[in-house]
């Protein structure tokens, strides 16, 4: 892993019309293999898309309590999660003992019944909320397909000839958080966190947020780098998914236990989509 002060910027234009993506592989091996991080631009998500879905997000959480809590998260992990709920007591990044100061919605894949042969399979829950499902469906599918180009490129990254792993991604598991992070209190302690310290555990994270920022990600030498929000770009991160299945060349360091470490610091609004 190498230090840095600035996440490096991923242009995937060749990606998304379809050209010769050699030295656009080679470059995602660079930032993934040695950070674990990267801005990526010219991704293929329609502006208008991602106003819309952090419009919706604020209707939602904007919300009387009651109807929040009317689609409370679900055994399938799907619904809506109030502050002061959601402790990572997984982490191993730091001693978490305080509740992350964030509400979210959670949608999965929708599917029109659980499927045990499909790991959280099922319908999701939905607000009475004008727009808000088709907002969210439009959302999910434009990132499962921006997604899914990138862990192609990821397997080019690291060479793999191979590619038949790709067709676990034709029916993908994927999430849509639609996070708030209300202002912490004055003089908050330092172990109160918007979202503490933790590494993903899926494939690829990509990350919007809102022109008030907040997120930071950490160094190989354990010092946090702010990762400025950008209303061009997501900032997407390797989850430990891929870390295995690249046997440890994303981040190329085996040993490295800050590698694709986030947290969240500030106030604020965020889309995270994971697979």
């Amino acid at each position: 892993m190498t230090e840095f002060t600035e996440i490096p910027v991923l242009d995937l234009a060749p990606l998304i019309t379809g050209d010769d993506t050699t030295q656009l592989a080679a470059d995602f091996a660079d930032a993934y293999g040695n950070i674990g991080f990267a801005y990526v631009v010219n991704h293929g998500v329609p502006p208008e898309l991602r106003e819309d879905i952090f419009a919706m997000s604020k209707q939602f959480h904007d919300l009387p309590k009651a109807e929040k809590q009317a689609v409370s998260l679900n055994a399938n992990h799907r619904g809506y999660i109030a502050i002061n709920t959601s402790t990572d007591v997984n982490s191993d990044l730091a001693e978490v003992t305080k509740p992350n100061q964030s509400a979210s919605f959670m949608m999965m894949r929708e599917d029109a019944k659980a499927d045990p042969e499909l790991y959280l399979s099922g319908p999701n829950q939905w607000p009475v909320l004008p727009g808000f499902r088709d907002t969210c469906e439009a959302y999910a599918n434009a990132m499962t397909r921006l997604g899914r180009q990138m862990m192609g490129l990821a397997l080019d990254a690291i060479g793999a000839t191979d590619k038949s792993i790709l067709s676990a991604f034709e029916t993908p598991t994927i999430w849509l958080r639609l996070l708030h992070y209300p202002p912490l209190p004055p003089q908050a302690p330092d172990d109160l966190f918007g979202s503490a310290p933790h590494k993903d555990f899926g494939c690829l994270t990509l990350l919007a947020q809102d022109d008030v920022g907040g997120l930071q990600v950490q160094t190989p030498a354990g010092e946090w780098v702010d990762a400025p929000p950008r209303d061009d770009a997501f900032i997407v991160n390797v989850g430990d998914m891929l870390h295995r299945m690249s046997n440890c060349k994303l981040p190329r360091d085996k040993q490295a236990e800050n590698a694709a470490s986030i947290r969240m610091r500030a106030r604020g609004w965020c889309l995270a989509g994971r697979a």
